[in-house]
């Protein structure tokens, strides 16, 4: 590489960036090892190779190629173990560093597309979760089994995305959660069966969605009556079979 950079043509910059990408998140100590042992007091050389950093640093930040970190959020010790509040930071993609003794999750005004099968499924936290909080992202894909694992989850908050449609396997695994929350949406269907994984659920809200007709299904098999089903008044209730 170093017979690269001391050529002294844009091919140096080709060859830092395809060796920057290898190495990863530490780009500061390539940079320092690179200089002294290549450059040395070659101006041009140094040149390009920092023309290189900078141009592998910009693509990796505003590509989403770095990984999303929750050391930037908001921390905090409670009796029940940890909180982090996460808002503003830019998520494409859940953390992967969530500290295991994690109770509450909020992630918001982020950049967040979809949540995937499986994703919390094996995390060290994930039956310690008891909230898990996704407010104001973009989020119009959910798929089946998205918060599988998530044993003692209570709250789950979903207010103020994309999403279009609920599924039956959307929210399974979740037995224990109490409230779900989904208003502000734009959500235009309910499959039947959508709750009925949700077998302690107390209060669903899905107000202020684009629904103009609930199959009557989608709460016909609650194994217990809901304390409060937030709905838009103009929804009508469809009774067919």
């Amino acid at each position: 590489m170093c017979a690269d950079l001391k050529n002294q043509t844009p091919r140096a910059m080709e060859v830092a960036t395809k060796h920057l990408h290898f190495l990863g998140n530490p780009i500061i100590l390539c940079t320092c090892l690179l200089w002294f042992h290549c450059c040395q007091t070659d101006l041009i050389c140094i040149q390009y190779f920092i023309s290189a950093v900078v141009i592998t640093w910009f693509g990796n930040v505003h590509s989403g190629k770095a990984e999303p970190s929750v050391e930037n959020c908001t921390h905090k010790e409670e009796e029940r173990g940890l909180k982090i509040s996460c808002t503003l930071i830019g998520f494409t993609d859940i953390p992967q560093d969530i500290p295991d003794e994690t109770f509450w999750l909020f992630i918001g005004e982020a950049e967040l597309t979809m949540i995937r099968a499986y994703t919390f499924y094996q995390q060290g936290y994930a039956s310690n979760l008891y909230f898990l909080g996704f407010y104001k992202n973009n989020i119009s894909i959910i798929e089946d089994a998205s918060f599988y694992g998530l044993v003692n989850l209570k709250y789950l908050v979903l207010k103020r995305n994309n999403i279009a449609s609920l599924r039956r396997d959307m929210f399974l695994g979740l037995d224990h959660l109490e409230q779900v929350y989904l208003q502000r949406n734009f959500i235009t269907a309910i499959v039947p069966g959508t709750f009925d994984w949700l077998t302690s659920a107390n209060y669903l809200w899905i107000q202020i969605n684009r629904m103009s007709t609930l199959d009557s299904r989608v709460l016909s098999n609650q194994q217990r009556p809901l304390k409060q089903f937030g709905l838009n008044r103009f929804v009508n209730c469809d009774t067919a079979s």
